[in-house]
């Protein structure tokens, strides 16, 4: 992922470079740059030194052109210096668009989600936790969506939207939940980013388990919302865990 997000921020600050639109050049390769190597070094057990080297040397080369002293000091602090005469001599990093996985940026963000989604449960109840239970979003959620983003491509009609989800036989007998659920989404003008299928979603999930206990000190459990009677679990949306607090 780190690979990825590098190489990600190398392609979106040489456009904004030749575009000589420098603030967002300095957002993507310092400000988000910084924000995803602070979210690497708390994900990853023990990060790649390579990978690392990697991150540093191409930040200080992007932000040269702005910050050339202390950029230069730090290139040769690093051991950088070698035969070249600075760092203004030091090749441009390049992006490789093979290493950038979309997949992969879109799985962190849902990470991201679902530990800023389960801080703001906790800053609500106002207790230390013992257990905190995920509700995997029902089946039909994620059909839902992914037509409803389709739709939303022609229109932002709620009504029109509904209607046409309405023709779909795998969602009919949700109509009453699908009148709700529309116009929110319409509102609130975006979908979640992260939309896959129920198993995928709970696969990943588990497969993060330990992170999570680890984030927040306490014991998690993750349910699909299909194998549980808590009423808790029908709030969940594809790529919105439903949260309870034990």
């Amino acid at each position: 992922w780190m690979e990825s997000k590098l190489n990600e921020i190398i392609k979106n600050t040489d456009k904004a470079m030749e575009q000589t639109l420098f603030r967002t050049a300095i957002q993507s390769c310092y400000f988000e740059l910084q924000a995803s190597i602070k979210w690497y070094l708390k994900r990853a057990e023990i990060p790649n030194k390579k990978i690392m080297n990697n991150l540093i040397e191409a930040q200080l080369i992007m932000l040269a052109p702005f910050t050339p002293f202390i950029c230069d000091e730090i290139w040769e602090r690093i051991g950088k210096q070698g035969k070249q005469k600075g760092i203004s001599q030091a090749s441009w990093p390049n992006s490789d668009e093979k290493k950038i996985n979309n997949s992969l940026n879109l799985k962190e963000d849902f990470i991201k989600t679902v530990i800023d989604d389960t801080k703001s449960v906790l800053g609500i109840v106002k207790i230390t936790p013992k257990k905190i239970i995920l509700f995997v979003s029902d089946n039909w959620k994620y059909s839902m969506l992914k037509e409803t983003s389709k739709l939303m491509e022609k229109t932002r009609n709620p009504g029109d939207i509904i209607n046409a989800l309405m023709q779909i036989e795998e969602l009919k007998k949700h109509g009453k939940d699908i009148s709700s659920i529309i116009p929110r989404l319409i509102k609130s003008g975006k979908l979640p980013t992260y939309v896959s299928d129920v198993e995928t979603e709970y696969k990943f999930l588990i497969g993060n388990k330990a992170f999570f206990e680890k984030e927040f000190n306490c014991n998690f459990e993750i349910f699909k919302a299909s194998e549980t009677k808590e009423q808790k679990a029908s709030q969940a949306m594809p790529g919105k865990p439903a949260i309870l607090v034990a």
